[in-house]
């Protein structure tokens, strides 16, 4: 998985109502947590977490487990 992405390339993969890739979805998911964290742990962290969720929460929105998991405090 690539993990040189910036926040702006993050931001970029906003999607409407298509179905997202998983790099879409863990995009959306790291940039999501890192506004939650304010960017308290590092982006390739955050985007490890979305590469390990996606097979289990790949259909649900991103934004929704992003803040399952910052509200469950990071655990994972």
């Amino acid at each position: 998985m690539k993990t040189d992405r910036s926040m702006q390339d993050l931001a970029r993969d906003q999607a409407g109502d298509e179905e997202l890739s998983s790099e879409q979805w863990i995009g959306r998911f790291a940039l999501r947590l890192a506004m939650l964290d304010d960017m308290r742990h590092p982006l390739e962290q955050l985007l490890q977490m979305g590469d390990d969720l996606w097979s289990t929460y790949g259909g649900v929105e991103p934004e929704v487990i992003a803040d399952a998991e910052y509200r469950a405090g990071m655990r994972r």
